[in-house]
C-alpha cells in the first residue's frame, strides 16, 4: 500500500466532521461520479460548484470544484477520487471514456 493510498484512506475515515472537496479540471467526471463518491466518503449531500466565493460547506457535504479548496480541508484531486471508486490502477480518463459510452 502506497503513503498516498494511506492518506486518501485516513481522509475517508476522518471525513464525517468535515467536507470533502474533490477537485479539478472541468470535464473530468466530478459531476458524473457525485454520486459515487458520496457515498464513498460517507456524505449525505453534494455541492456542485463551489467556488471561494460561496460559504464553507457543513461537515456532512462532498463538495466538487474547479477550484483549489481552502487549506486544512479534506481535499482529493479529481484523478485520486476516481482511482478510489474505478481501481487502483485505473487511467482516469477510461473511467470517463466508459462514462461517455
Amino acid at each position: 500500500m502506497t503513503d498516498r493510498t494511506e492518506l486518501l484512506r485516513a481522509v475517508a475515515e476522518r471525513a464525517p466532521a468535515f467536507p470533502v472537496f474533490v477537485y479539478g479540471p472541468a470535464g473530468w467526471g466530478k459531476t458524473t461520479y457525485a454520486e459515487a463518491f458520496r457515498q464513498h466518503f460517507g456524505k449525505t449531500r453534494i455541492i456542485d460548484d463551489w467556488t471561494w466565493r460561496d460559504p464553507m460547506p457543513p461537515g456532512n457535504a462532498l463538495v466538487l470544484t474547479q477550484d483549489l479548496p481552502p487549506p486544512l480541508t479534506h481535499a482529493v484531486p479529481i484523478a485520486d477520487a476516481l482511482r478510489l471508486i474505478v481501481g487502483r490502477h485505473a487511467d482516469p480518463r477510461l473511467a470517463q471514456e466508459r462514462a461517455n459510452g
